[in-house]
């Protein structure tokens, strides 16, 4: 049975929970539908959105075949209000594939459902969902869309590069202060420097609502070592606690499976090199903390933590140079799952002169080397990067507000 790819964003979601497994479905779901119609639960759901009635499979406890939650119910607006004995969620955005069913209801539904469980589909297993439209009708309207969340590769490999990206700098720094944590729910990673960005907590789940609590200990935790930090988050409950709004970043991403794009001109007698001495690694550090406009105490831990990080071989740093001047820089960052482009720097005298393309090149090259078909980087709101990385080829897959805490978010986009 053929389906559609479709990108559908976020929604909230109220109904009634049955918590089953393909075993006893059968039997389950038609006593908890009767009973959904019979208390007349769609008249109980506040904020709904339209009249369609969803029903959401959901809190898989592994794939298909183990227990999840099926829930009837309608999409709303918002969340705020959940009537006792019903349950409220998430739908988070996602890549769908999206099946129309075709002849009798249920049979339709049936074959589709079919059709899922034996195509190689690369089922995420969050949320997958039935629409039953409100002008539903089994024998006159029986048409119904069942939509199963897939992996994004583009959004897997922006997510993953994110990580890996963190975590090396983390695990790999030589610094007092550095420290990787991570549970269920996020990540907490300290680069250990002197310098917002270095150091936070990304969510793995970036719409969860955060608790005083853990901001709380989490304030202490950054405090306690006077470090500076961002939460990779949505939750502007930390407007409460002290944080500032610090932008939205963009995560792209570039398919290199058909090869690598050409590169564009640049300045004549301009190399990019890979860093491999500790000269080379100290002007790469002196030019990247000049155009990210660090402070000297963090300029001095910068080279410290890159030098940590090219001795643990998941970061490679590269520099551009015209005859024995640097005037660029770009880290490629890599681990057996993702590739992705960081510290590309430029020198303002050397701006819009193929610097950065160049440098771009280099990292696409050593990914291509080995075997990554996907690099991803994330950019600042766009300005002269994006312009750079959108004539390579790379396409916009996401975006990750943040919130900056111990430094203001004017200082961070120097």
């Amino acid at each position: 049975m053929d389906y559609k790819v479709e990108v559908q964003k976020q929604k909230y979601f109220i109904g009634l929970e049955l918590r089953t497994n393909n075993d006893e479905c059968s039997t389950a779901m038609p006593i908890h539908k009767d009973r959904f119609f019979r208390e007349d639960t769609v008249s109980k759901i506040p904020n709904k959105v339209g009249g369609d009635i969803l029903a959401l499979y959901t809190d898989y406890e592994g794939d298909f075949s183990k227990p999840y939650s099926w829930i009837l119910g309608c999409e709303v607006s918002s969340l705020d209000e959940v009537p006792d004995g019903l349950v409220g969620k998430v739908i988070p955005e996602s890549k769908y594939a999206v099946y129309t069913t075709e002849g009798e209801f249920p049979q339709g539904l049936i074959a589709a459902w079919t059709s899922v469980w034996t195509t190689p589909l690369p089922r995420l297993y969050t949320c997958d969902f039935e629409i039953y439209p409100s002008d539903f009708d089994p024998v006159r309207n029986p048409k119904v869309k069942l939509c199963i969340a897939i992996k994004d590769a583009s959004l897997e490999a922006v997510l993953q590069g994110r990580y890996d990206a963190f975590r090396s700098y983390s695990v790999n720094s030589p610094l007092p202060n550095a420290d990787f944590q991570e549970t269920e729910e996020k990540c907490v990673y300290s680069w250990g420097i002197d310098y917002a960005v270095g150091n936070g907590v990304i969510e793995k789940t970036p719409d969860r609502k955060l608790s005083d609590q853990e901001i709380e200990q989490t304030i202490l935790h950054f405090s306690s070592h006077n470090l500076p930090f961002i939460w990779w988050s949505s939750d502007k409950v930390l407007e409460e606690k002290g944080f500032q709004f610090g932008g939205i970043l963009t995560g792209i991403s570039l398919d290199l499976s058909q090869g690598i794009p050409p590169q564009p001109a640049s300045l004549p007698g301009l190399k990019v090199q890979v860093v491999e001495s500790k000269p080379i690694l100290k002007a790469f550090a002196e030019l990247s903390a000049d155009v990210y406009a660090m402070n000297p105490k963090a300029a001095k831990e910068w080279f410290a933590l890159n030098e940590g990080a090219m001795k643990g071989q998941e970061q490679i740093h590269f520099v551009a140079c015209l005859e024995d001047e640097v005037v660029g820089t770009a880290t490629l960052s890599v681990s057996p799952d993702s590739a992705g482009i960081w510290n590309l720097a430029t020198s303002p005298d050397h701006r819009k002169q193929g610097v950065g393309a160049a440098l771009v090149q280099a990292a696409l090259l050593e990914a291509k080397k080995r075997d990554h078909d996907k690099v991803m980087a994330i950019l600042m709101p766009k300005g002269m990067a994006w312009g750079l990385f959108t004539k390579l080829g790379f396409k916009e897959v996401c975006e990750f507000p943040f919130y900056v805490y111990g430094v203001s978010a004017e200082e961070l986009e120097k």
